[in-house]
């Protein structure tokens, strides 16, 4: 670790170095998980269709703030075109390189530093901090959010009569981290059906089968060297800013 950086520039630093694209974890998942867990988080996965999903929540309290993204990138591009290694962050002029770097590892990164310092300060804190993470957003984004809330609203149906002031699923305390079976669907069944027939099939450079959303600046100029192909600011974010504390 650098002494120099913030602990979230080393955590942006961290995810950016994992190739998650879409719908790719790459590991980031079980990172955050390793920084959540020490924190009193219930860790949950909720995987599905190939996709990574992580349903994170400290507390059982009333009410609940939920941070929701994704660990999942768009595809790179011709490797020539960038100026370094997508996947190698880097620092030139006071900004940090890499894909994702822009959406949304540094995001993600400031979630779990903010919430570690404000759980710090606030061990006791009234309510409840979740997280809703998955792979699955650049792609299809059928798997990911979707599966992962159809998920929860099914475990909490038999709990409905429970009193307003218990939340009526509340995470299980035997394991700090689990893995929730999940099914698809019936919309996410139509999809998958629909696409094993689509034109769109083996989108270069991911598995998804549709191509990820054309972002403003996502492709370089002809002519010109990308420094990075995220949206804007193109695939920078400051390093010298701190990051703010969630809002409570």
């Amino acid at each position: 670790m650098n002494a120099s950086r913030s602990p979230t520039q080393e955590l942006t630093r961290s995810l950016i170095a994992r190739s998650s694209v879409t719908p790719e974890d790459a590991g980031c998942l079980e990172l955050i998980t390793a920084r959540l867990a020490p924190l009193g988080f219930v860790c949950e996965r909720m995987d599905g269709g190939g996709v990574s999903n992580l349903w994170a929540r400290r507390g059982t309290a009333r009410p609940l703030i939920v941070f929701a993204g994704h660990t999942d990138v768009v595809p790179t591009g011709p490797l020539a075109d960038w100026h370094s290694d997508p996947f190698v962050p880097t620092e030139r002029d006071g900004f940090l390189f890499g894909r994702g770097a822009a959406d949304m590892k540094a995001s993600l990164a400031a979630f779990v530093t903010s919430i570690e310092a404000f759980v710090s300060a606030n061990p006791a804190h009234p309510g409840s901090i979740a997280l809703l993470l998955t792979s699955d957003e650049e792609g299809d984004a059928t798997h990911g959010t979707t599966l992962v809330v159809e998920t929860l609203r099914a475990v909490a149906k038999p709990s409905t009569t429970a009193s307003s002031a218990n939340p009526p699923r509340a995470p299980p305390s035997a394991t700090p981290s689990r893995t929730v079976a999940v099914a698809a669907s019936p919309a996410s069944s139509r999809s998958k059906a629909s696409r094993a027939t689509s034109p769109t099939r083996n989108w270069p450079g991911t598995r998804s089968t549709s191509p990820p959303r054309p972002w403003p600046n996502s492709q370089p100029k002809p002519g010109t060297k990308a420094t990075n192909t995220s949206r804007p600011p193109p695939g920078r974010c400051p390093t010298s800013r701190p990051a703010p504390a969630p809002p409570m």
